[in-house]
């Protein structure tokens, strides 16, 4: 029997609360995150943990006068009402989405946009800690390809510009393959033969 793809284009949400910004502090509490700094919470469960982490992404301004503010991710490992920090990143990006790529063990994926681009960020539970895995840009929304097996491989398109427009059409993509504990990169390959890029193997004949 045939297995069957499924295909999905990251597309736009998130959970939005308000602007502002989030302190960087080793733990806190669970009222003193919801503010109104935060931007963003997202749950993520993972195995391993017997508590729930608690992803958050909130927004500051700068006192030096830049025009642009400052985004701050933060993962907390929850334990009732109180939070510890697990991992912290910061960034002048915009945050379009947040979300599990599964309802237990998933990865984290994040998609920002600054620069006239989307820029993907995918954390991953690793060994007992939160570790960024990828990190990819482009100027097309990123698609999820799942094999049969419900492993998941992300595509990164590098689109052309045509008739004053961004298109896939002539441009490349990259695949990423989930191998259980990082992000395989199998290779390179014209968009339209995105799909047949599998294994390193298949990546290879498809060029």
């Amino acid at each position: 029997m045939r297995n069957v793809a499924r295909v999905i284009s990251v597309t736009c949400f998130v959970f939005v609360f308000a602007n502002g910004c989030l302190l960087s502090q080793s733990s806190a509490t669970m009222s003193s995150i919801l503010n109104p700094d935060v931007v963003s919470v997202t749950r993520w469960t993972v195995s391993g943990s017997k508590d729930r982490l608690l992803c958050v992404v909130s927004e500051r301004r700068v006192a030096n006068g830049s025009s642009l503010p400052v985004r701050t991710l933060t993962v907390y490992r929850q334990k009732e009402l109180d939070l510890s920090v697990l991992y912290h990143f910061e960034t002048q990006d915009s945050i379009l989405n947040a979300y599990p790529l599964g309802d237990r063990d998933g990865r984290l994926f994040l998609t920002w946009v600054g620069g006239s681009a989307y820029h993907f960020r995918v954390l991953a539970w690793v060994d007992g800690e939160v570790e960024q895995v990828l990190d990819a840009s482009s100027k097309l929304p990123l698609e999820i390809l799942y094999d049969g097996q419900g492993r998941d491989s992300l595509l990164v398109t590098q689109p052309e510009m045509k008739d004053g427009k961004w298109t896939p059409t002539d441009g490349t993509t990259d695949v990423y393959k989930w191998n259980g504990k990082a992000y395989d990169e199998l290779g390179t390959v014209p968009w339209a033969k995105r799909f047949q890029c599998v294994s390193k193997k298949t990546c290879a004949s498809a060029k």
